[in-house]
């Protein structure tokens, strides 16, 4: 399945085989000026149950840390994406099982909210 929704600040594609989803983002057209600053990116997965119910909610996990954040973990723990956003513009979820439905919302991060929080969010549709 292939999804594609422009937001007002972002641009995402999402691409969906049975196991993995690709997503691929950009800012839109008129948006360069939300570079400045920008840190990279935090990819929250919904996960749905067969009722439209949440499964489960979380921001994915990553191993690239930011150094200002790095003091007490060992190389290769897994930190949320929320907290070390991942500086690409694309993402694979190898995780994901077939005949479920998932949501991915993807948030820029930037220096002018240098704890991470939300600077820009842009939620991509439902899709199975």
């Amino acid at each position: 399945m292939r999804e594609f929704e422009e937001g007002a600040v972002l641009y995402v594609r999402a691409i969906a085989g049975l196991h993995v989803v690709t997503l691929a983002w950009d800012f839109a057209p008129g948006q360069e000026a939300k570079k400045t600053g920008l840190l990279g990116f935090a990819i929250e997965r919904t996960e749905f149950d067969r009722n439209g119910n949440i499964h489960e909610r979380y921001f994915i996990r990553g191993i690239k840390r930011f150094k200002h954040k790095d003091e007490g973990l060992a190389p290769g723990t897994p930190v949320p994406t929320s907290e070390h956003p991942i500086q690409t513009f694309q993402w694979g979820d190898y995780t994901a099982k077939p005949e479920t439905t998932y949501e991915f919302s993807v948030s820029s991060r930037s220096t002018a909210s240098r704890n991470c929080s939300n600077s820009m969010l842009h939620r991509q549709p439902k899709f199975v």
